[in-house]
């Protein structure tokens, strides 16, 4: 299963447990942050050399959350690395850096939403949850 770390504001990023994390996690890794009331995320990173040399420069007085996958449903590729911006447009979830009101990122299996390619798929079961279901959601004041 995938796994996702959260680092709190001030709390230094552990270089050694984040590798970890990408080592059983090889199928690419991804970040978000907050920031002045909006998402950043930035994601892609196929080999830990890169992420860490993006995840060790975010600022450490915002949250920040990381997501290291294992490839249960769409093909393995940069774009469908988590985490997601909450929108209806699969292209715009495939971006690799980008800036949004709200975003996500999931662990384990949506079973309901898991393309019929599976693993050829060109988006994911988080992807597809996403866009049908979380896109619909009223999602104002949830974070201030």
């Amino acid at each position: 299963m995938c796994v996702i770390a959260v680092y709190n504001k001030g709390l230094n990023l552990n270089k050694t447990e984040l590798e970890n994390c990408f080592t059983v996690n090889p199928d690419g890794a991804g970040l978000m942050y907050q920031e002045k009331g909006r998402v950043h995320i930035i994601k892609g990173f196929m080999d830990f050399t890169s992420f860490w040399t993006a995840a060790s420069t975010l600022p450490i007085d915002a949250d920040r959350v990381f997501h290291f996958r294992i490839a249960t449903s769409g093909k393995i590729s940069e774009g469908i690395c988590h985490p997601f911006p909450i929108c209806n447009d699969y292209k715009r979830m495939k971006l690799v850096d980008t800036t949004i009101p709200y975003a996500v990122a999931h662990n384990g299996i949506l079973n309901d939403y898991t393309p019929k390619s599976g693993m050829k798929a060109d988006r994911s079961d988080t992807m597809v949850f996403t866009k049908q279901v979380l896109d619909g959601l009223d999602l104002g004041g949830l974070i201030e």
